[in-house]
C-alpha cells in the first residue's frame, strides 16, 4: 500500500487524466476500466442513480457525439488519506451531438478507492445549477 501522500494524488491525477482521454477517443472500453464494478454514479443523464458500469449503454452514448468530443477536467482538487480520496472539477464537454452543438460546463465529485492496489472511481457525481426562479431551467449558459 502506498502511504505517500503526493504519490496518491499523482495516481489519482494519472486516472482521471486517462478517463478523460478515452472519453475525448470515445472508447467505452477503456472508459469502464477506471470505475468499480459496483460504483453508485448520479450523472447527468437519467435515471436519477445507477450501480454499476455498462460498457454498451456508454457506448450507446458516445455514438450520439458527431465526430470528436471535446471533454476537459478544470480545477481538479484531490485529497486522499489511506486508500480513499475524493475530487471536485468543473468539466467541460463540446462537440456536436446528434447533429446540434453542445458546449456544457458541470460540476464533477468522485469518490475513488484503492482496490487490488488500483485507484477505482466508485461514486460519481455530476450536475448543473438549475435558476433558482421557478422556472426549473438548469443553467446550462454558465462558464468558470
Amino acid at each position: 500500500m502506498t502511504t505517500d501522500i503526493s504519490a496518491d494524488v499523482a495516481a489519482i491525477h494519472e486516472v482521471i487524466d486517462a478517463r478523460t482521454q478515452a472519453l475525448r477517443e470515445k472508447d467505452p472500453q477503456r472508459i469502464i476500466t477506471h470505475y468499480a464494478p459496483a460504483v453508485v454514479a448520479f450523472d447527468l443523464a437519467p435515471p436519477l442513480a445507477t450501480t454499476g458500469v455498462d460498457a454498451q449503454a456508454i457506448g450507446a452514448w458516445l455514438t450520439t457525439w458527431d465526430g470528436p468530443l471535446g471533454y476537459e477536467v478544470e480545477q481538479l482538487a484531490v485529497s486522499a488519506a489511506g486508500d480513499v480520496a475524493f475530487t471536485h472539477s468543473l468539466d467541460h464537454m463540446h462537440g456536436r451531438q446528434s447533429g446540434a452543438t453542445t458546449d456544457l460546463w458541470f460540476r464533477t465529485t468522485l469518490g475513488l478507492e484503492r482496490i487490488g492496489g488500483r485507484w477505482l472511481i466508485t461514486h460519481e457525481h455530476q450536475s448543473t445549477p438549475f435558476y433558482m426562479d421557478g422556472s426549473g431551467k438548469a443553467a446550462l449558459d454558465l462558464a468558470p
